[in-house]
């Protein structure tokens, strides 16, 4: 009977995501089927398994490695994104009074992605469609396990325990309590050193997960959170002495054309039927509105730099220069408080005029810069100094900076978070993790004026919401909510 159940389900499933995606703008040229499927008959058919396998890319790219929470949310709840004019997300960027419903969607999006990747899981090894080489089995099961694997790491990040749902055993899964935040990383850890295993070290198409690096770029990340320091500079250097990426100069890192990204992604997604670009804070693709209401409105709804990362820069950094653009319409009376995140120039939406030809953009989701920095982390965790400062002075001299003072390991530490501060601000949820996982969280954010009064030590991890924990009595809300 349950098994039965699933087929249904699954059924269910793929009708909706085929349907909605092929009225939408697709992530890549593949074409979708339209009808209602079963498991089965889908694994029979080439262009059907390309179609869920593209849909599976779009989801994951939409949901979670570029998700408006990370690149807007976050950074308001950590100490770089700050609104004095609008308490409209459902965070209160100027208190980081978390609400209940603040990753309601995520929560729900991020875990139906986890699903469609189990499906394809479970379903390649039996696959007969024709062409379904083994080759291509092994490519796309371990871009699958690649995809699981980040979704659970950025569960497991926000929430802490969650439950770890590795089938489509849909009426057990949606009773699972959560499961213990070590079990889940073991989990990831698994999936991602079978991706590296199964993937080649050559770089194929943009935006595929096709070479070993893109899951060894998130293994070290991994690593590097759970505080394996070894096995996390051992995978940041095989990702830098490869060759295959190149840091970009400050303008161009965000070039299609760069080779600094490791994970990205196409500039546009499907929303409601309308391509829109999530670009880095998001007010990328609010900027360009045309001049009046539009362009006043969004500038009060979007988050600025706060004064404390603004400040934070030194002189001379051309990351300030290049990267933060003032935005001010309004005639705010403090203009230091509209200066916004601008690593990203056009918006695919709202920009009216000619790209200039060459001037494309992608989303970066990993980029060298952010692995280098990692090494130099690690390096100085485990004592090799000049090692960590030589990683570290890299990205300072493409900022335009001197070399770094810092001597002690302590204090090289502290450079190097404050490296990752001004390099990948606004950029991934880079900074709220850094302080999580630094525990440096609590002493950062209660120092802060307009924090100080709602912040408290529990808001590391983050609430489930009312409606989730009402459809699986068996969740239990995180400590502290």
């Amino acid at each position: 009977m349950r098994k039965a159940f699933n087929n249904i389900l699954i059924t269910m499933t793929l009708a909706v995501v085929l349907t909605t995606v092929s009225s939408c703008k697709k992530y890549l040229d593949i074409p979708y089927p339209n009808n209602s499927i079963n498991t089965k008959s889908a694994f029979t058919n080439m262009a059907t398994i390309d179609g869920m396998m593209n849909n599976l890319y779009y989801s994951f790219f939409n949901t979670a490695a570029v998700s408006a929470g990370l690149y807007y949310v976050l950074p308001c709840t950590a100490d770089e994104g700050y609104n004095p004019t609008s308490v409209s997300l459902s965070l209160d960027p100027q208190t980081s009074n978390i609400t209940a419903n603040l990753f309601l969607v995520s929560w729900d999006n991020v875990y139906n992605n986890i699903y469609q990747a189990n499906v394809m899981l479970e379903s390649i090894p039996g696959a007969t469609a024709p062409g379904f080489t083994d080759d291509k089995k092994k490519a796309y099961t371990a871009a699958a396990k690649t995809i699981r694997a980040y979704d659970y790491f950025l569960l497991v990040r926000i929430f802490g325990d969650v439950p770890l749902i590795t089938n489509t055993d849909v009426p057990f899964n949606s009773l699972k309590p959560r499961d213990p935040a070590a079990t889940v990383y073991a989990a990831i850890e698994k999936d991602l050193q079978d991706a590296i295993a199964a993937l080649p070290a050559t770089l194929g198409i943009k935006y595929f997960i096709n070479n070993k690096y893109i899951p060894e770029a998130i293994l070290a990340e991994v690593y590097l959170t759970e505080g394996k320091w070894a096995q996390a500079e051992a995978a940041a250097t095989d990702i830098i002495g490869s060759n295959q990426y190149q840091l970009a100069a400050l303008t161009d890192i965000f070039l299609q054309s760069s080779k600094e990204g490791i994970l990205e992604s196409a500039p546009a997604y499907a929303f409601f039927n309308s391509a829109i670009s999530y670009k880095v804070g998001r007010i990328n693709r609010n900027t360009w509105f045309p001049e009046g209401f539009y362009r006043s409105y969004l500038e009060g709804d979007a988050p600025a730099l706060s004064p404390d990362l603004l400040n934070s820069f030194e002189a001379g950094d051309q990351r300030l220069v290049n990267w933060v653009t003032l935005r001010n319409a309004n005639n705010y009376s403090n203009p230091n408080n509209r200066m916004f995140p601008y690593k990203y120039k056009y918006s695919y939406v709202y920009y009216t005029g000619t790209i200039p030809a060459g001037r494309e953009e992608n989303d970066k989701v990993i980029r060298l810069a952010e692995i280098y920095l990692l090494r130099a982390e690690v390096r100085t965790r485990q004592n090799n100094l000049t090692g960590a400062t030589a990683d570290l002075n890299i990205i300072r001299t493409r900022a335009g900076l001197a070399n770094t003072t810092a001597s002690s390991q302590s204090d090289i530490i502290d450079a190097v978070l404050n490296e990752r501060r001004h390099e990948l601000f606004f950029e991934g949820g880079w900074r709220w993790f850094d302080l999580v996982r630094t525990g440096k969280a609590n002493s950062v954010l209660s120092a802060i004026s307009y924090k100080s009064a709602n912040w408290k030590p529990y808001m590391v991890l983050f609430p489930l919401s009312p409606a989730n924990l009402a459809a699986n009595p068996n969740l239990t809300q995180t400590p502290g909510y």
